[in-house]
């Protein structure tokens, strides 16, 4: 059985000393090469990388849900708001103070504020539930911006009436 294969040269396999001394010098190890320090590869824990799961998502979407549920449904409250106040302190056993028509000049800013409100909060939770990001708390922060800006509201349009309040 014959090799068709080319026979190896000289020193083809010989090692870097053998071949230096054969060729009558003396074997010099090349430098190393300066190490870079290796990434970082260690993972973070699995709890730190977990996505928002399906209970943020329902959440936001309920809470989004009674908003525009509570937005549609007070409108006509909004656009009486003295008689609707008359009725809940009459409700309440408060009927001592009265409410004035002037109230009523509040309940237009007011729904105004309301839905401009909801519409932001709708808006930047879609964005951090695509971007997977817990969102379940941007809805109530909107309804107590809500219940603040529709306090100034009522507080600048009616100051005879929160002041009369606060007896």
């Amino acid at each position: 059985m014959t090799d068709d294969r080319p026979r190896p040269q000289y020193g083809e396999y010989a090692t870097p000393e053998q071949q230096a001394e054969a060729m009558g010098h003396k074997y010099v190890p090349p430098a190393p090469e300066p190490t870079t320090p290796a990434p970082d590869t260690t993972v973070a824990p699995a709890y730190l990388n977990r996505q928002p799961g399906y209970a943020n998502r329902f959440l936001t979407v309920f809470l989004l849900a009674i908003g525009a549920l509570s937005l549609f449904s007070n409108v006509p409250a909004y656009l009486s708001l003295a008689s609707t106040l008359r009725t809940a302190m009459a409700a309440s056993g408060t009927s001592s103070a009265s409410v004035p028509s002037s109230v009523n000049t509040a309940g237009v800013p007011i729904l105004i504020a309301n839905v401009v409100i909801y519409v932001a909060t709708l808006l930047f939770s879609v964005v951090m539930m695509r971007r997977g990001r817990t969102s379940g708390y941007i809805p109530v922060v909107g309804f107590l911006l809500f219940v603040l800006v529709a306090a100034i509201l009522l507080a600048l349009y009616a100051p005879s009436f929160v002041t009369q309040l606060g007896t």
